[in-house]
């Protein structure tokens, strides 16, 4: 397995309780997905990466509730058929603490799916504008690419994934690379009431790299 120093050093800054709230924009969330590797492949490993993951989103948490402003949270979302939010937008937006955004992520497939990739993230703009959210579009379309993180208007504290299909999404919106002074949870965005021919597709559904975090 070949780690980054980072991810070393996270795990001795976690191990010797001396990582700080300044220094958590320093890691990624990629740096804790190879530390959960890394434990996997030890004795017990499952309790240790418990025991510092639960260390580290401590720590995360103490930094949310030190800010002098108002926390953000980001409603993450690709797709109007997997929309759901508005009672939760509204909720967070009437809060004194909470600040909404819903961020509008572009799938990336199959090059000769990009067209129909295109249209279903202009809809889902068009969408959430209707509704008057707060939108932040995380996809330039007129020159085809991701918005850097630096190119963000605001960077969300708290991450609500309304899909756990990660490796649809590229940039710095997925999830690994996103920086450790963020939190990050799933609302599935409907219920199952059927499979796929080998039952596999409620393990699939909650087997996916958002997941690799707990």
């Amino acid at each position: 397995m070949n780690l980054q120093i980072r991810s070393l050093d996270l795990l001795y800054r976690l191990s010797a309780e001396t990582l700080t709230d300044e220094q958590l924009g320093g890691y990624r969330y990629q740096h804790l997905l190879e530390l959960k590797n890394l434990a996997g492949q030890m004795p017990d490993g499952g309790a240790l990466y418990a025991a510092f993951r639960q260390r580290l989103f401590r720590k995360v948490a103490h930094h949310l509730t030190s800010l002098h402003r108002k926390i953000v949270v980001g409603i993450l979302c690709g797709y109007s058929s997997e929309w759901i939010g508005d009672e939760l937008y509204w909720l967070l937006e009437h809060s004194n603490v909470f600040e909404p955004y819903v961020f509008a992520l572009r799938s990336r497939t199959k090059p000769a799916e990009e067209q129909e990739n295109q249209k279903e993230y202009d809809a889902f703009v068009q969408d959430i504008q209707r509704r008057g959210l707060r939108l932040v579009e995380n996809f330039n379309t007129k020159e085809q690419r991701e918005y850097t993180w630096q190119e963000l208007p605001v960077h969300p504290d708290i991450c609500i994934w309304l899909s756990p299909w990660m490796y649809l999404f590229q940039g710095d919106l997925r999830i690994w690379n996103f920086p450790l002074t963020t939190l990050h949870t799933y609302i599935p965005y409907g219920y199952f009431v059927a499979s796929n021919a080998d039952h596999t597709f409620t393990y699939d559904q909650y087997n996916q790299e958002l997941h690799n975090l707990s």
